[in-house]
């Protein structure tokens, strides 16, 4: 590689510092780059005799961490320009801190620039102010081993007083080399036992299965560049499909991607308003891409589009720096306008294939994406809801099927500024909820290795951050009786790179966040992980499905592929489980006699699993462990065949699927219905006993978890005591005593019989400056009525090339049944046929018209009533017999000659449904031929209609022996199949 950016990538998932505890640090040996990066680590304490160095101290272990290496002190007064050398000691170590600061005063218009052997490029950057502009050290481009000739160019006017590399946490004194070894293998191996009830069926507050089409997502929209359909089938194949895109209006209408694409322009007549003509002119109907579409997916597919990067013509005035197309204040209508145009021309150009959900705008929270963010003179929040509120009304009003919603959150760190962004995103739901139909959310991980054993609290969602930003919002709905649904429109990890390392830390996070999101269903419409199939526009890029060779062409899978294989046959009834460590996550479910266990461990320890199932008299005759972990650098996926259920391995943070294969399905006796019930109040302060009511049903109430959400910076060092209904609990909080924003959970169990119609909770945290953000119950019920006395549903999904009812293509169909206790069987019976159990999808072949009857059984023993569809198959087009009163003019004495077509169709299945005159066309020129050539050689022809009868002129060139005229015929029966046939007429000398 050339570049050091690639070298930092495979740093970033191990610069954690070695564990203090436990058992000892192995020695490794590394691979060279690796090596060099170590080396060049090393070096930084070696930096203190020559540089201004300040430190942290880490609160638990009292470790000296380096925080602030003062590069260049005093450099004063900047009139134009001045260049700062960055010396090749520095160059060697900027990589590792997170920040090049440049402080000063009267900075903000400063233009900042490195340089190099490289190349010049302007500083990449977090933040700039009057003060101080963050800059990103480690994306300049160094190559790995040479570090000379490196410098910053300013170009402006101000005072610069000092030029630092900043990382806010610390960098410890230790290398991390972990990833090359085992992970954990200076920890005990942790035991722990997880529990499944096969003769329970789980039921989500309504959702009692695995929604595929939910989760199986990935980060594409359905129709794009031709390599996307060579991709599609592969995903297809794993049960996944195209899940989000975005549209951005400014690069795609008013600057284009291509030189051929026509350019929306502005309306002359109307200031901010985009011409309107224009969707009129270029987005008919386009049969060949809905062709296409159909191919590929259903035609009620849902998926979403976000919006973003409006044209120049909606800008607020004198804005250059608008990185993302913020609209202006007084053109929020125009923008809004433009958005609903473009939703209702896009969905009539699919002919209603067009998205389910439209963000107004991506990523609108961050600075900038919505650049009144960053002047306090606005309400910025206001006007982002005024700005979702006007486009969300005027998409609905031409497009009332879409759901419009937002504000499609990046950065869910709700916990900042002492919870001043949970209050904006809370104002926004109170702000929208007449107008919007749901909330949109972003949530990423960052480059660590194992997130339970940062030394500072750790800044991302997986270590508890996540569930308490989710209770936050569904809290402040319940409380506001502004209850909808969450789409998780990006979700992954913020780290790239082509090691094994890097695919890794993706891929352990894609997992667990699959488990977390699966385990809350009811809560989102969509999630979809931030996994691209391919990037025509980055063909460089590591983080894709498809890598291309070096000639441009589609090459093989890289190992985000593993993602999709190992979700791709989890599905079925979701079935109660519980595991007995709180950093343990699992989820289960059952299709007929095979049961599905995935258990996340996030861990610092690698676990031995014990996996105890109520099998109802059931018995296990073949048990598979499929696994995804990382193991002396190199990335292992696996499935393994095990003996039993105990001791099952687990790497740490490795995601596995148990897949218990039966002998029969068990009888299914039970649902257990799982319901959140949160507070009647919020964001209460620490440092005083915060009081809660919450009202819960008690009736057929089997189990309640208490959980409380709290955040706090630099954590806790003193237990949580909770009181509920006057019973006192306990919990130790000590591993949130860390340096940093603290924000997550802690979970108690509270007996059933404990809990009242309305209960009495009260947290007790006697440290200031934290935040109690919700309290709530998880409530487990026997569902009453839940022994299963109905029976399943069916559902034939039939896939084939249709029109007006009639398939013409061959017809697949897939039988799919629903049914609380489980399903024991699908039955189907194909014309007069015998009655057959359903195994794999039925193919109709065969031109006619066919009767599917259908029906399943469910394992209480309930049989649902006969269904039937009929399946009309003509996949062959009409016969035509084209037959003009004249097919020769006669001599070419200019005159205009009457033809009347006799046509004969015939279509012995559908029927004929339309006949056109498609086309008439001349071998010779209209006019133009010679002096006396007479125009309008063709007349009263209306093409497009069943026309038969029009005039053609016996006309020739005298340089011509012969004119023909061809005639052509367009025939389509009812399933769309089209005939083309045509005749000639013809005009010659001598005649």
């Amino acid at each position: 590689m050339k570049l050091m950016r690639y070298l930092i990538m495979l740093m970033m998932c191990c610069l954690l510092v070695l564990p203090q505890t436990g058992g000892v640090a192995k020695a490794y040996e590394l691979p060279a780059d690796v090596q060099l990066q170590k080396d060049n680590y090393d070096s930084i304490a070696g930096l203190a005799d020559t540089y201004p160095i300040e430190y942290i101290t880490q609160v638990n272990n009292g470790e000296k961490r380096v925080k602030l290496i003062t590069i260049a002190s005093q450099i004063g007064m900047i009139e134009g320009e001045k260049v700062i050398e960055l010396p090749p000691e520095i160059m060697r170590v900027a990589g590792f801190f997170r920040e090049l600061n440049i402080n000063g005063s009267q900075i903000k218009n400063l233009e900042v620039y490195w340089e190099g052997p490289t190349g010049k490029e302007k500083l990449s950057e977090y933040f700039r102010s009057e003060a101080v502009i963050m800059g990103r050290p480690f994306h300049i481009k160094v190559q790995p081993g040479q570090y000379d000739g490196f410098k910053l160019r300013l170009k402006g006017t101000g005072t610069v007083t000092n030029l630092v590399l900043h990382e806010p946490n610390g960098l410890s004194a230790t290398y991390d080399v972990r990833a090359w070894g085992v992970l954990g293998e200076d920890k005990p191996i942790l035991p722990v036992q997880v529990h499944v009830d096969a003769t329970t069926r789980r039921s989500i507050d309504g959702i009692t299965r695995m929604e595929e089409e939910k989760f199986r997502r990935v980060y594409a929209n359905p129709l794009g560049e031709p390599v996307t359909y060579e991709i599609a089938p592969y995903l297809s194949e794993r049960g996944f499909l195209p899940g989000r895109q975005m549209f951005k209006f400014r690069d795609a209408l008013e600057i284009g991607h291509k030189p051929s694409d026509p350019l929306l322009t502005e309306d002359p007549l109307r200031d901010g308003y985009a011409d309107e003509s224009f969707f009129d002119q270029h987005y008919e109907k386009d049969s060949q891409l809905i062709e296409q579409y159909d191919k590929l997916y259903a035609p009620d597919m849902k998926y979403i589009i976000a919006y973003d990067n409006w044209p120049t013509w909606n800008w607020p005035a004198n804005t250059p720096n608008n990185p993302r197309g913020t609209p202006a204040v007084d053109k929020f209508e125009a923008a809004a306008e433009l958005a609903s145009l473009y939703t209702e021309a896009y969905n009539r150009k699919l002919d209603g294939r067009g998205p389910a959900y439209i963000e107004v705008k991506n990523e609108s929270t961050i600075r900038s994406e919505w650049i009144y963010h960053n002047d306090a003179a606005y309400d910025s929040w206001g006007l982002l809801a005024d700005f979702h509120n006007i486009t969300a009304d005027k998409i609905k009003e031409r497009s009332p099927e879409v759901l419009v919603g937002g504000p499609t959150s990046a950065n869910m760190t709700l916990d900042t500024s002492a919870f001043a962004s949970a209050r904006e995103q809370m104002r926004f739901m109170d702000l929208t909820r007449g107008h919007l139909d749901f909330y949109s959310h972003h949530f990423y991980e960052g480059k660590d290795l194992i997130l339970n054993e940062t030394d500072a609290n750790y800044g991302g969602y997986l270590t508890g951050r996540l569930e308490a930003v989710l209770d936050l919002l569904q809290n402040h709905m319940t409380i506001t009786n502004n209850i909808k649904p969450m789409v998780i429109s990006e979700t992954g990890t913020l780290h790239s790179g082509a090691t094994d390392i890097d695919y890794w830390i993706q891929l352990k996070n894609f997992n667990a966040y699959m488990i977390r999101y699966m385990n809350r269903a009811n809560e989102f419409d969509m999630v979809v992980p931030f996994l691209l199939p391919i990037k025509w526009w980055d063909k460089g890029s590591p983080d894709m499905l498809f890598r291309y060779e070096e000639d441009g062409s589609l090459g093989v899978p890289t190992p985000l592929k593993y993602y999709l294989d190992f979700w791709k046959d989890y599905q079925g009834d979701l079935l109660p489980v519980e595991a007995n460590d709180d950093k343990v996550y699992v989820h289960a479910t059952q299709t007929d006699n095979v049961i599905y266990v995935a258990v996340n461990n996030m861990n610092p320890q690698r676990l031995s699993l014990d996996l105890n199932i109520d099998l109802g008299g059931a018995k296990i005759y073949d048990i598979e462990q499929r696994r995804l972990y990382l193991e002396q650098g190199k990335l292992h996926y696996e499935t393994k065949k095990q003996a039993d259920l105990k001791s099952l391995p687990m790497a740490v943070e490795e995601t596995s699927i148990i897949k218990i294969t039966l002998d029969k399905s068990p009888v299914v006796k039970d649902i257990l219905l799982e319901k959140t019930y949160y507070a009647d109040e919020m964001l209460k302060a620490t440092g005083q006993p915060a009081a809660f009511q919450i009202a819960a049903p008690v009736e057929q109430l089997q189990s309640t978890v208490l959980r409380v959400s709290f955040g706090r910076e630099n954590g806790f060092n003193i237990p949580m005591g909770v009181t509920v209904n006057g019973k006192h609990y306990q919990h130790d909080i000590s591993f949130t005593n860390k340096p940093g924003r603290f924000f997550g959970y802690v979970d108690f169990d509270i007996p059933a019989g404990d809990i009242k119609e309305m209960n009495q909770v009260v947290v007790s945290l006697p440290q200031q400056g934290g935040t109690v953000s919700t309290v709530a119950f998880i409530n487990q019920y026997a569902q009453e009525g839940s022994v299963d006395s109905s029976p399943p549903e069916t559902v034939a999904n039939i896939e084939g090339a249709h029109e007006n009812g009639w398939y013409r293509s061959d017809v697949s169909v897939q039988l799919e049944a629903f049914d609380h206790s489980g399903v024991a069987g699908i039955y189907y019976q194909l014309n007069d046929g015998e009655w057959t159990r359903y195994e794999r999808e039925i193919e109709i072949l065969t031109e006619g018209t066919h009767t599917l009857a259908y029906y399943s059984k469910d394992k209480a023993g309930n049989a649902e009533s006969v269904q039937s569809r009929t399946i009309a198959v003509d996949k062959t087009a009409p016969d035509v017999i084209i037959q003009p009163n004249h097919t020769d003019l006669g001599a070419p004495n200019k005159k205009l000659v009457d033809i009347k077509v006799k046509l004969q169709a015939l279509d012995e299945t559908s029927g004929i449904r339309d006949v056109q005159l498609t086309s008439i066309t001349s071998s010779e020129s209209d006019s133009g031929l010679y002096g006396g050539d007479r125009p309008d050689d063709i007349q009263g022809a209306e093409l497009g209609a069943h026309d038969l009868e029009f005039k053609l002129r016996a006309e020739l060139s005298p340089k011509s022996k012969q004119r023909v005229y061809t005639i052509v015929y367009t025939v389509s029966d009812h399933a769309g199949n089209q005939r083309k046939a045509e005749v000639m007429v013809s005009v010659s000398k001598g005649k």
